[in-house]
């Protein structure tokens, strides 16, 4: 690049990119203004009275995923006797089952954790018979997730028993840690809702990226395939 820098090329794309720059520079210079005047939550409708409909909201969605899990445990928790007999729920090998069960995790997580943290807000500061609803149907929930994660755990140690950890198992692992460690949070926020929990979630990420770095998921997979 250092090399081409006065290149023909690079001296044609000039104008243009001035010209953007310039624009952005345009575009953005009202921000030079701003002033913080205190955070003010665009969600704190949600903090007027809506137990009840939130209630209604939280056990459909606990009945729809309890429903999923019964009906759906054989596949979940499959035990065959071979790979190859995954053909029988629709996967052809423990890679793809691996696969299909992280695609299925990310969408129950946006669902729990949109859900859990509109009743979070919901029920802030609430008490009597519906914050206590709300409460145990969280609880019910976060159950059904843990279902979830464990599931997907022992899908990467079912494919690592019989071909060994690739990169991207090595980063799932360290996703579904870090993911464990987000739960956890979550339910210390009805323990101690006192507590800004958002600076420890901060310091677990940190934690958690730092270790992925510093363990070289690379070479571990290089030295033991």
């Amino acid at each position: 690049f250092v090399k081409n820098i006065v290149s023909e090329e690079f001296l044609r794309q000039l104008p243009g990119r001035l010209a953007w720059s310039a624009l952005i520079l345009i575009v953005m210079l009202p921000l030079l203004k701003l002033a913080w005047r205190g955070y003010v939550s665009p969600l704190r409708f949600l903090n007027r009275g809506w137990e009840r409909e939130m209630s209604v909201v939280l056990l459909m969605v606990t009945i729809v995923l309890g429903s999923f899990l019964v009906v759906q445990w054989p596949y979940i928790f499959a035990t065959v006797a071979k790979e190859t007999d995954l053909s029988q729920f629709g996967v052809k090998t423990y890679s793809e089952y691996v696969k299909k069960g992280f695609g299925d995790l990310l969408q129950v997580t946006l669902l729990v954790l949109g859900v859990s943290w509109a009743a979070l807000l919901v029920g802030k500061g609430k008490m009597g018979t519906s914050a206590k609803w709300l409460l145990k149907l969280q609880t019910l929930l976060g159950l059904e997730f843990v279902v979830f994660v464990v599931s997907i755990f022992r899908r990467v140690w079912l494919y690592q028993s019989l071909h060994g950890l690739t990169l991207a198992r090595l980063y799932g692992l360290v996703a579904l840690i870090w993911l464990a460690g987000m739960m956890g949070t979550m339910l210390l926020r009805y323990l101690r809702p006192q507590i800004r929990w958002v600076k420890y979630e901060i310091l677990w990420t940190l934690l958690v990226v730092g270790v992925g770095i510093v363990g070289n998921l690379e070479r571990v997979v290089v030295t033991r395939p």
